[in-house]
C-alpha cells in the first residue's frame, strides 16, 4: 500500500479503531459506511490495481476465507 487513496489513507486509523473485520496478507475487509444491506462490507486488495484480473493467483486467494 504505497499509493495514496482513501483506503491507504485510512487503513492505520481503521486498524487502530478495530474497524477492520478481516485481514490477511493480500486483502482486508471493512464494514461499508453507507451499507446497502446490514453487514455490507468492502474487501480491499492491498495491491493497487485497476481490475481484480490484474491480481496474480496468489493475491486472488487473499479474497477467500
Amino acid at each position: 500500500m504505497t499509493q495514496k487513496d482513501i483506503f491507504c489513507e485510512n487503513y492505520k486509523q481503521w486498524k487502530k479503531e478495530g474497524k477492520i473485520i478481516f485481514e490477511n496478507e493480500h486483502a482486508y475487509s471493512i464494514l461499508n459506511v453507507t451499507p446497502a444491506v446490514p453487514y455490507h462490507s468492502l474487501i480491499v486488495p492491498k495491491k493497487h490495481v485497476v481490475d481484480l484480473e490484474d491480481l496474480n493467483p496468489d493475491e486472488l486467494k487473499g479474497f477467500v476465507i
